[in-house]
């Protein structure tokens, strides 16, 4: 998992909030920090250094300023002198901010998952709870990354080569799993999201409220948010049996992958109860994708 490009991801969004408050002020930067005006400067053009890794240093949050030989103090520093609420609102932005890039967040958290096999978590899994993406996704292995030991998906040994069937054998184009199945993954993605979305607003919400600090906020949305809470969420979304998709997927898995092997005269068994399953099946499989857009 690539922790920089999730904590880029917030760097860029929270060096943007601090730089329209700056320009919306009206201040110099000097009275924003009067310490160091630099600090600022570093954080609107999302620069960071030795001394300051993460972008945001709790001093340049709140920094007191002696004015006079009679110990009067007065407080500078972002949540002093710009128009922020409170340090939620500086780090995270405020709720309507948080709605507003909150599925991009989900999109790039689930991406850097994905592709981290050190994740316990049978993503494919969880995308085939849709039901295009578990229909093309399925072809795809079936025509693509077939089980060499399973004859249902080959010649035997054709011309001293094993080869697959043909993409027509299994009453599919080739072409149309290519072609489609990328933007079913996305909308198996999207599908996902709008099932979990306010569970997925719950949890990002509790992270941001308790967590008002960059510090190490590499280290801590990895162990705070993606480990205590993202992967947690994304288990209780993982379909079960009453899932339409994992219908589909089986049905295809289990009746319609004989298509071409009776096709091409294999020698099955029960060839009658094969043929009348794969009608069966194919019609089912149109009322479950019927049904499911229904309810999308």
């Amino acid at each position: 998992m690539n922790m920089d490009n999730i904590t880029e991801f917030f760097y860029i969004r929270a060096a943007e909030r601090i730089r329209k408050k700056v320009n919306q002020s009206g201040l110099p930067l000097a009275e924003i920090h009067k310490t160091d005006s630099k600090q600022i400067s570093r954080i609107i053009n999302n620069k960071r250094t030795p001394n300051n890794r993460f972008l945001i240093c709790d001093s340049a949050i709140s920094s007191t300023t002696y004015i006079n030989e009679k110990y009067k103090s007065e407080s500078t520093g972002l949540l002093h002198t710009l128009d922020f609420k409170n340090k939620k609102e500086i780090f995270w932005g405020t709720d309507e901010e948080i709605k507003s890039y909150i599925f991009d967040l989900f999109l790039l958290l689930w991406e850097e998952i994905y592709s981290d096999t050190s994740i316990d978590l049978d993503k494919e899994l969880i995308l085939c709870d849709y039901i295009p993406y578990a229909k093309y996704s399925t072809y795809w292995n079936i025509l693509f990354n077939p089980d060499r030991n399973d004859t249902r998906f080959y010649f035997d040994n054709y011309e001293k080569k094993i080869q697959n069937f043909p993409a027509q054998a299994f009453g599919i184009y080739e072409d149309e799993v290519i072609e489609n199945i990328y933007n079913a993954r996305q909308n198996a993605i999207l599908f996902l999201y709008n099932r979990c979305k306010d569970d997925f607003w719950d949890i990002f919400n509790s992270f941001a409220e308790e967590t008002l600090s960059f510090h190490i906020i590499d280290r801590v949305i990895k162990k705070s948010f993606i480990e205590k809470r993202f992967i947690p969420l994304l288990i209780g979304y993982i379909p079960d049996e009453k899932s339409l998709g994992l219908r589909v997927r089986n049905l295809i898995q289990e009746d319609l992958s004989y298509c071409a092997a009776l096709y091409y005269k294999k020698n099955i068994n029960n060839t009658n109860y094969h043929k009348e399953l794969i009608n069966a099946s194919s019609a089912y499989i149109v009322r479950l994708e019927k049904i499911q857009s229904k309810m999308i």
